[in-house]
């Protein structure tokens, strides 16, 4: 299945999961996802991406290099990924233990780079060192005997916690073998008989099997609609549960891993929000704390300044121990410093003159206490506009999380290997692809032509190479090309009204020049007779075509784009922006087709102009066919 594709690009998931583009001339692409928690597998969805972090060094190592192979050597916890050839070996290794690791390293084992170094007794994970196997978990599950097993009669664990530490074989499939060897996973391994050992093993056999056959009956178990694990046949744990069977196991694996992703990364993507909802609900709970103690302080401090007019009434002249009588009517101090008086009353502070009067130090604590009213006041105005703030955060919050839920997970568009170029089907349906670049007209002419197609191409700047794919074409047909060969010319954006082309067979083209001569990179030299084409119309048509369950902008000669497609819109070359002219397009395709407008609308801008010859045009027809 991966024969023959190589590395296009490496993106981070997340911190501890990596996505790989694979690219293939003839195939679609393929994406391999690679998790330290959950494993490795080939994805249909859609994941968030991003280039930095351990997707960067990947990048570095594995880009432009074709997968080899992938393997879990016997026992291990690791998967071990083979890209490139002698003397550029990587390989990929993922340890799904210890809060797992990504290491890659060349073809004698020395590590290159990694996402977490590490140093234990038995090993080191450091740049420049040899890399060395994680030690063995337990026994290996594909080659264990009966005898294996039976020292389990010598423990006092409970069986499932037995088989948990000395097999190399996860929980829930030691579950799985409990289950059908109808044995109490709780019951001690000394309680256990050599019969009930017997059917044990009887049982993991069969277990370890299907694991090992991986779609005996690929299955995804549910609950509340959730996918929450998947398994090559159904178990037994689960019988009871809601599940649905898959294709294959990695689909299964598929269906389950992307939705946690996706719960992760929604998770993630809300965690500003969260983080603020917490930073406003701490000083919401800070200041009521504050508020309240000003409150209590307040009416204390009013209460001793009665206390001390009252006092006062009974003392008229200011008495000579007045610290006395303020520390007798509750102050937690009082004293006289330098001709100052120094007064603290539930934690606060206040000084004067020493010789003030009683009524006077009672009307200084009435301010103070008026002062913290004010306070008050300022702290609720600040709480409700706070309060206001937590409410539309978490309205927000609120928001996000229902339109994180409803949305689905987007399945990848499985494009055809020929969508990467230009291309259209003749009203005959003949498959025709063009090159886009010199790159490309190189790429289609060394690798997708056979003996049986045709090459078109002209003489003008700009021009492209294309093919025509298929046995004795109609005359219609290469007509059809050779007006794609000079529409996608500088003949467009010069304004020609029709030009010529021609077409040969692929024999007739030379990719090296002659003893003497000189070919630019990206030419080619054409021998033998020209077939010639004249009076080609510069006219070019847009269409949407329904294939492989999504809707492709597809571009090209009129008569074969409205032979093909469910609308389409005819245009000559005009001046003005070719951005203008593709979202002109785009509307008038949405109108011919309203039905479809809010899947249409979806199309990005970028598909039309990619589909466009080199400038801009006037629309002359719109029409709707199917």
């Amino acid at each position: 299945m991966i024969a023959g594709y190589y590395v296009n690009n490496v993106y981070l998931v997340n911190s501890d999961t990596v996505l790989i583009r694979l690219h293939h001339s003839e195939k679609p692409d393929i994406r391999i996802v690679l998790s330290t928690i959950k494993g490795v597998w080939i994805t249909k969805y859609e994941l968030p991406k991003k280039s930095s972090g351990i997707a960067t060094k990947l990048r570095k190592e594995i880009h432009r290099a074709k997968i080899k192979n992938i393997k879990n050597p016997s026992g291990e916890r690791i998967a071990i990924i083979e890209f490139g050839e002698t003397p550029n070996i990587r390989r990929v290794i993922l340890e799904f233990f210890g809060g797992g690791n990504i290491i890659v390293t060349d073809e004698d084992g020395i590590i290159r780079t990694h996402l977490r170094s590490l140093r234990v007794k038995h090993r080191t994970i450091r740049i420049g060192q040899k890399y060395i196997s994680p030690p063995q978990r337990g026994l290996d599950v594909k080659s264990i005997e009966i005898e294996d097993i039976l020292k389990i009669k010598e423990s006092d664990l409970e069986v499932s916690r037995w088989f948990g530490r000395n097999l190399a074989l996860s929980k829930k499939y030691v579950e799985e073998v409990m289950d059908r060897s109808e044995i109490d996973s709780k019951i001690k391994g000394s309680e256990l008989h050599d019969d009930d050992i017997s059917v044990i093993f009887k049982n993991l056999k069969k277990v370890v099997d299907m694991v090992l056959i991986g779609d005996v009956e690929p299955t995804v178990v549910y609950n509340n609609d959730e996918p929450i694990d998947a398994a090559p046949f159904k178990l037994k744990s689960y019988q009871d549960s809601v599940s649905k069977v898959f294709k294959t196991f990695l689909d299964a694996l598929d269906e389950v891993h992307a939705y946690e992703i996706r719960g992760e990364m929604n998770k993630e993507s809300l965690e500003p929000l969260n983080r603020k909802i917490d930073e406003i609900t701490k000083s919401i709970e800070k200041q009521s704390r504050i508020e309240k103690e000003y409150r209590q302080n307040s009416v204390s401090l009013r209460e001793y300044a009665e206390k001390i007019q009252e006092k006062a009434r009974m003392i008229p002249k200011t008495p000579e121990n007045i610290t006395k009588i303020l520390l007798e009517l509750g102050a937690s101090s009082a004293m006289i410093m330098k001709g100052r008086l120094k007064v603290a009353v539930h934690g606060i502070s206040l000084k004067t003159e020493s010789n003030q009067s009683l009524m006077k130090i009672a009307s200084l604590i009435f301010i103070e206490a008026k002062n913290l009213e004010r306070k008050v006041e300022s702290i609720t105005k600040a709480q409700a506009k706070l309060e206001n703030n937590l409410d539309s955060l978490k309205d927000k919050l609120n928001g996000k999380i229902i339109e994180s839920e409803s949305k689905d997970l987007q399945v990848r568009i499985e494009k055809m290997w020929y969508e990467r170029y230009r291309w259209f089907k003749t009203s005959e349906g003949l498959l025709a692809i063009g090159g886009r670049d010199a790159s490309t007209n190189t790429i289609i002419l060394g690798r997708h032509t056979e003996d049986n197609d045709l090459v078109f191409h002209a003489d003008l700047h700009g021009s492209p190479f294309f093919i025509l794919k298929g046995k004795e074409p109609s005359k219609n047909s290469i007509k059809e090309v050779a007006q794609a060969v000079v529409l996608y010319s500088r003949a467009w954006k010069d304004g020609f009204s029709s030009a010529s082309a021609y077409w040969i067979h692929p024999v007739q083209v030379k990719r090296n020049a002659p003893s003497g001569m000189y070919l630019p990179k990206g030419s080619f030299l054409i021998q033998g007779t020209k077939n010639q084409i004249k009076d080609l119309k510069i006219e070019c048509a847009v269409g949407l075509v329904f294939q492989n369950g999504y809707w492709i902008v597809v571009s090209g000669p009129p008569e074969a784009i409205m032979f093909n497609s469910a609308a389409f819109v005819v245009f000559t070359p005009d001046k003005g922006k070719i951005s203008d002219t593709a979202k002109k397009i785009k509307s008038a395709l949405i109108d011919l087709l309203i039905e479809e407008a809010d899947i249409i609308k979806k199309i990005p801008v970028d598909d039309f102009i990619r589909a466009l010859p080199s400038g801009a045009g006037r629309i002359t027809q719109r029409k709707r066919v199917q």
